[in-house]
């Protein structure tokens, strides 16, 4: 057994150990036993939005809640260009817990692709080809008179670059 003795290395164990136990403890219920209910195609030029119901069952619903509001909750900020974030509270104001989990979102695109184009043009027109959810899952919460005005999402480079 190797024990880790960089205080680096201790954290980055910590971290793999919460966010493995975050699938175990969230996604309760085999794929095939989840039927996933394609509601409707929001449109405008190239970009859209798709609501998918019933992804999650109740049950890991609330499973996510409880995982979330452990983790923490912090001010969600808004993406300005060049990797930069600040708090604009006149444009977004809600709570944003973000957890970086490769299974999980393996496991929620297992749930979902079949509903999504194999292809979307991106924002300089080029074509780009859907291979799966990246691993920055975004959990917000809203609270009264907690709002995220119309947007279109950031973008999310891995650290590697590889996509």
């Amino acid at each position: 057994t190797h024990t880790p003795t960089h205080p680096r290395e201790r954290e980055r164990e910590r971290e793999t150990e919460k966010m493995s136990s975050f699938v175990e403890k969230t996604l309760l219920v085999d794929p095939k036993e989840v039927e996933v209910t394609p509601c409707e195609i929001l449109k405008e030029g190239h970009f859209f939005a798709l609501e998918l119901q019933n992804v999650l069952t109740p049950e890991e619903c609330e499973a996510v809640i409880q995982e979330t509001e452990q983790l923490g909750y912090e001010e969600a900020l808004v993406n300005v260009g060049g990797g930069r974030q600040v708090l604009i509270e006149d444009y977004r104001k809600s709570g944003r817990c973000i957890v970086d989990d490769k299974e999980w979102a393996a496991l929620l695109w297992d749930r979902i692709k079949e509903f999504l184009p194999n292809r979307l043009r991106g924002d300089h027109h080029q074509d780009c080809l859907v291979t799966g959810l990246n691993e920055r899952l975004r959990f917000l919460r809203y609270g009264p008179g907690e709002f995220f005005r119309p947007h279109r999402d950031g973008c999310y480079e891995r650290p590697d670059r590889s996509e």
